[in-house]
């Protein structure tokens, strides 16, 4: 009896093994593929943190060129104005002169004009 007894507990021990071992097996084959489904969701945001590390690493190197950019032109604006800015205050009186020179050289122009045509007139 007490053998029946043991083959009875070890029957349903066993029976007991099997469905926890086909039970474990399932939830370790969801394991795995929640796994497998996590670690390509990871690799996929990591293929996505270093693109955007590059980005940041370009944009980066773009700002300092714009910066470098910008200082060069606030510079070249300084000089300009410090080179240039007599224009705006002499301008005009540089135009009257050059004006002047202008209608000068016209009038002398002219009056040579009219002394090769009197010459011209007496060789004849």
């Amino acid at each position: 009896m007490i053998q029946e007894d043991f083959e009875k507990e070890i029957a349903v021990a066993r029976k007991g093994d099997s469905a926890a071992q086909a039970t474990y097996e399932e939830n370790m084959a969801g394991l795995n593929e929640i796994l497998e489904k996590l670690t390509a969701m990871r690799n996929s945001l990591d293929k996505d943190l270093a693109e955007l590390k590059v980005k940041i690493v370009g944009m980066e190197t773009t700002k300092g060129f714009k910066g470098t950019s910008l200082e060069l032109e606030v510079e070249k604006k300084s000089t300009l104005e410090g080179d240039c800015g007599w224009v705006k205050t002499h301008f005009q009186s540089r135009r009257d002169k050059r004006k002047a020179e202008m209608d000068g050289l016209l009038e002398a122009k002219n009056y040579l004009a009219g002394m090769e045509s009197e010459m011209a007139g007496s060789d004849q």
